[in-house]
């Protein structure tokens, strides 16, 4: 599973774009580490659902899930998403770190990625930018 975690310039989470979820036949423990970032990003989706009232700020596929911070959220309502972003991310950190094998993390920042696509470019083709999370 791959999750690339979008960062603004303060290094508040603004999205989570994931591929690659498990599918069978998978190993057990692989099936957990995909289960439990599943259900935290679920989670986020239905407390920014109550939150926002609604609205489209997600998108999910088979094996893939796009997260993103709503953007007309103002005031208290946008503090509290992006604290909800930053506890998700944590969670997901963790897991990665117990389960390198199967998760893959990368941070981007979102200043990058804005400038790499007005370029004409894929966000993917500018390595320097991303950051692979370490494990320790």
């Amino acid at each position: 599973m791959t999750i690339e975690v979008i960062l603004d310039t303060k290094r508040n989470v603004t999205a989570f774009h994931v591929r690659g979820h498990a599918q069978p036949p998978f190993e057990e423990s692989e099936d957990m580490a995909c289960a439990a970032v599943s259900a935290l990003l679920q989670t986020a989706v239905i407390a920014l659902k109550k939150l926002t009232g609604g609205g489209k700020f997600y998108f999910k596929r088979k094996g893939c899930l796009s997260l993103m911070l709503p953007c007309a959220l103002e005031g208290e309502a946008c503090g509290k998403a992006l604290f909800l972003l930053d506890s998700v991310y944590l969670g997901i950190r963790e897991i990665a770190r117990a389960y390198p094998e199967y998760i893959y993390l990368e941070e981007v920042l979102e200043e990058a990625r804005k400038n790499t696509v007005s370029r004409g470019k894929k966000p993917h083709t500018q390595i320097s930018m991303r950051r692979r999370m370490s494990n320790g």
